[in-house]
């Protein structure tokens, strides 16, 4: 019995440790060169209605993406887009607590992340970094906010491998 007591206890700590820093995409300005062709989570797992969402949107620059989809920075969500010459290019969504961030404590905590973390005046983070076709990862463009589940809406311009990301709190 008390092991199952100390086990639940052990699980509900760690979903509210892995839903605090977290925001969700609701909508997606592709004013960039990408064709959005996939969504995936943690491990390369295609995510199959947002990836359809994409390929049903595949002309237009404004996506939608229902909230309750949770697609986001948890579950280490990403884009994958194509360009012009083929090459896919992948945007890796994070949302981290802006201390962790700013100690170096979170996932891809680089420099450029660091600093804005310091600078923001804000309990969390939003970051999005870019995995370029010749392997390069950088930071792609980041925003702070305050609530935990935070909705956002992102913006994507740039081309030829110089991509950027700026980001909508919805509220």
């Amino acid at each position: 019995m008390n092991k199952n007591i100390m086990f639940l206890t052990f699980g509900l700590l760690f979903t509210v440790f892995m839903i605090d820093g977290s925001w969700f995409v609701i909508a997606i300005d592709n004013s960039s060169d990408l064709t959005l062709t996939k969504a995936l989570r943690t491990d390369n797992i295609e995510i199959p209605s947002i990836s359809q969402i994409f390929m049903q949107t595949k002309n237009q620059h404004a996506i939608t993406i229902p909230i309750d989809l949770s697609f986001g920075s948890l579950a280490g969500c990403a884009i994958v887009g194509q360009n012009q010459q083929g090459q896919s290019v992948t945007f890796s969504l994070f949302g981290d607590s802006a201390y962790r961030v700013a100690n170096g404590r979170a996932q891809f905590s680089d420099l450029a992340s660091r600093n804005a973390a310091t600078n923001l005046l804000s309990l969390n983070l939003a970051r999005v970094f870019v995995l370029l076709p010749d392997g390069a990862m950088q930071l792609a463009g980041f925003a702070g906010y305050q609530q935990n589940n935070q909705p956002i809406a992102l913006t994507l311009s740039g081309s030829a491998g110089n991509y950027q990301v700026s980001f909508t709190l919805i509220k």
